[in-house]
C-alpha cells in the first residue's frame, strides 16, 4: 500500500468510528444521526473536510457525483447543527496521535505560537465578534485563530478559536504550554505579542524552554526595566531575577535583581497584592539584522548549546506558521465560509487544520524520498495541498499516485530573494463571491 493511502485510510477509519461511536459527538444520541440517510454522520464529517472555495450546493453535488439522489443544502445544515463542538477538536488530536513527530532540531521539537485574524459574514447580534471602528458608520465581525505548530513536522497541533473581543494571545499560549504533552527537551517559539512574564514562568514551572521575541531595549517593554545603556548594542546575559507584586517584597540591598508588576498585569503565581517573590531565570540575547536595526529576544536556553547566531536562526524559523496561515487561507480556502453560523465557521476551521496535516503528513514523505539532484529543489506545497484534498475527496476505485504528482511539481529553492510584506485589509467572502 502506498504511504498516501495508509494516511487516508487512518483518517477514514477515525471517522467510521465516530460514526459507529456516535454517542460522545452529537449533540442528542438518542435523536441526533440515528435514521438511514444519505448524510450520515461519517459523511456529513467527510464532506466537510472536503469543503473548498466553490459554493455549497456545487460542493454537495461534487461530493455525491452529481447523482439525482444528491442531498439538498438544507439537509446539510441541518446535519451539521447536530455535531457536538468536540468533535473536529478530538478528530485532530486523534489524528495527530497516529503519526509520531519525529523531525527535530538538534534534537529538539520547535513549537511555534502565532495568531490570526479571520473575517466572517457580517452579523451586528453577536457581541463576541461584532467590531465597529469609532465614527465608522458599519462594523464587521471577526474571529481569532491561536495555532500551536510543529516547525519541523510542518503540522498543527493545536488550536484555539475565539472572537474578536475574547481574544487572548497570551492566554493562549499558557493554555498550549499547560496542556500540551511534550518531553523536556521542547522549545517554544513566539513573536513579541507573546512576550510577558506569565508566559515565561509556565514554561519554566513546566520544564520547558521559550524563545520570545521582545520589543528593543529602547522601546517600553519587559527589556526597558534592564536599564540597558543607551550605547549598547550585542547583548548575550543571562540574567536571575524576582518577580514582585509589592515593593515592600524587594531586598534594598539588591534592587536590580527585582521587577515589580503592575496591579493590571496577569500573574498566574503570584496574585495581585500579594508579598512574596517568584524566582525566574532568563536570558536577554540581541543582535544585528539590518543596518542599524536590532531584534532582542527573551529565552532560557542555554548558552553552551545555542550561540546567539543559533538563537537568530531559531527565531528565522518561526516564519513557518506564518507561511502556514497563508496556505490555510488560500491553498485551503480557509477564508471560503459555506455558512454565517458561528459554530458552524468553527468546524471548517478544525477541518481545514486537519486536512492540512493529512496533507503535510504526506508531502513530507514525498520530501524524504526525494533523490539528490544537481540543484536544490523543493515541494511545491500549495500544488500539493490541491492534490491530497481531491486524493481524499475522492471516491474512484482507481484513485490518482498522489505521491508521484506531486514529485512532479518541484520549485527550486532560490536563496537570498526577499520581498516586502504586504499588509492590506482583507475583507469576509461572500456567497456571492464566485
Amino acid at each position: 500500500m502506498k504511504f498516501a493511502s495508509y494516511v487516508k485510510s487512518v483518517l477514514l477509519e477515525l471517522i467510521d468510528y465516530y460514526e459507529k461511536n456516535p454517542a460522545s459527538y452529537v449533540k442528542n444520541p438518542n435523536k441526533d444521526f440515528v435514521r438511514n440517510r444519505k448524510l450520515n454522520l461519517s459523511s456529513t464529517i467527510k464532506l466537510i473536510m472536503s469543503l473548498s472555495n466553490k459554493s455549497s450546493q456545487d460542493e454537495i453535488l461534487d461530493f455525491f457525483n452529481h447523482k439525482d439522489e444528491t442531498p439538498s443544502l438544507s439537509a446539510l445544515i441541518q446535519q451539521r447543527e447536530k455535531l457536538s463542538d468536540n468533535l473536529f477538536p478530538t478528530l485532530l488530536a486523534a489524528f495527530n496521535s497516529k503519526f509520531p513527530l519525529e523531525n527535530k532540531h538538534k534534537g529538539y521539537q520547535l513549537l511555534a505560537c502565532d495568531g490570526s485574524d479571520i473575517n466572517i459574514f457580517h452579523n451586528p447580534n453577536d457581541s463576541s465578534t461584532y467590531y465597529r471602528n469609532p465614527g465608522a458608520e458599519k462594523g464587521f465581525n471577526e474571529i481569532h485563530l491561536d495555532a500551536l505548530y510543529d516547525l519541523c513536522n510542518r503540522r498543527y497541533l493545536h488550536i484555539n478559536i475565539d472572537g474578536r473581543h475574547d481574544q487572548n494571545e497570551q492566554r493562549a499560549l499558557v493554555n498550549f504550554i499547560d496542556n500540551y504533552e511534550y518531553n523536556r527537551k521542547t522549545i517554544f517559539i513566539a513573536d513579541r505579542n507573546y512576550c510577558c512574564w506569565n508566559v515565561m514562568a509556565h514554561a519554566q514551572n513546566k520544564g520547558v524552554y521559550f524563545l520570545i521575541r521582545a520589543k528593543d531595549i529602547h522601546s517600553n517593554g519587559i527589556l526597558k526595566s534592564f536599564h540597558f545603556d543607551n550605547s549598547t548594542t550585542t547583548i548575550d546575559s543571562s540574567y536571575d531575577l524576582k518577580l514582585v507584586r509589592l515593593k515592600q517584597s524587594i531586598n534594598k540591598h539588591n534592587t536590580d535583581a527585582y521587577r515589580t508588576m503592575a496591579t493590571n498585569v496577569k500573574f498566574d503565581f503570584l496574585p495581585v497584592s500579594t508579598p512574596g517573590e517568584y524566582p525566574i531565570s532568563l536570558r536577554v540575547v540581541r543582535f544585528l539584522i539590518d543596518d542599524n536595526r536590532y531584534e532582542a529576544i527573551v529565552t532560557n536556553l542555554p548558552q553552551s548549546e545555542f550561540s546567539i547566531d543559533e538563537i537568530k536562526e531559531l527565531y528565522s524559523m518561526r516564519w513557518g506558521i506564518e507561511t502556514s496561515f497563508r496556505e490555510l487561507k488560500h491553498a485551503l480556502a480557509l477564508n471560503k465560509f459555506h455558512s454565517k453560523k458561528v459554530n458552524h465557521i468553527h468546524q471548517e476551521i478544525f477541518a481545514k487544520v486537519i486536512m492540512y496535516n493529512f496533507c503535510s503528513i504526506i508531502t513530507m514523505h514525498v520530501a524524504h524520498k526525494q533523490k539528490k539532484k544537481k540543484h536544490t529543489y523543493q515541494i511545491n506545497f500549495s500544488r500539493a495541498i490541491k492534490e491530497c484534498r481531491y486524493f481524499f475527496a475522492t471516491n474512484a476505485t482507481d484513485p490518482p499516485d498522489v505521491e508521484t504528482v506531486i514529485q512532479k511539481y518541484m520549485l527550486p529553492i532560490r536563496l537570498g530573494r526577499t520581498n516586502p510584506r504586504k499588509v492590506k485589509i482583507r475583507e469576509k467572502s461572500t456567497f456571492l463571491y464566485r
